[in-house]
């Protein structure tokens, strides 16, 4: 009996590593920028400063905030044929089954770059600068 269970065990686990070998690497990160920003450090003059090449397309941008990032953020891209600006203001909402919030910012999260290009992206914290937040631009429909 525990020869058998030990058989369908084993042939249970080849089964699994064959079908965990045919699915393929796990997808790579898309973003075309991301940054991490967490305390003072990682904005040297009262800013955080950047760039990355963008293929002609449809961009968006991504937040991933907390309680304690910056109240009001500051993104602005620019190019040969992009210009985009617009302060992010954190919200939270309550959660209605418990006693925590969720973040996000509002505003337009949209960009449209006309033809490739490389992009430079400043992130301005308007001076609060000790919370955590990582800003991403990412492709739409990536």
């Amino acid at each position: 009996m525990r020869r058998r269970l030990a058989l369908w065990v084993a042939a249970a686990a080849l089964a699994a590593a064959a079908l965990a070998a045919l699915a393929g690497p796990p997808e790579r990160d898309t973003a075309a920028f991301h940054a991490r920003l967490a305390g003072p450090g990682t904005y040297p003059g009262g800013t955080h400063e950047g760039s990355f090449h963008a293929e002609a397309g449809e961009y968006r941008l991504r937040f991933v905030p907390s309680g304690s990032s910056p109240e009001v953020l500051t993104v602005a891209l620019s190019g040969p044929s992009v210009a985009f600006s617009e302060d992010f203001e954190l919200v939270g909402t309550r959660a209605e089954t418990a006693e925590y919030y969720t973040w996000r910012y509002d505003g337009g999260r949209a960009v449209e770059v006309p033809e490739a290009q490389e992009i430079s992206i400043t992130i301005d914290p308007n001076g609060d600068v000790m919370g955590s937040v990582s800003v991403y631009v990412e492709a739409v429909g990536e």
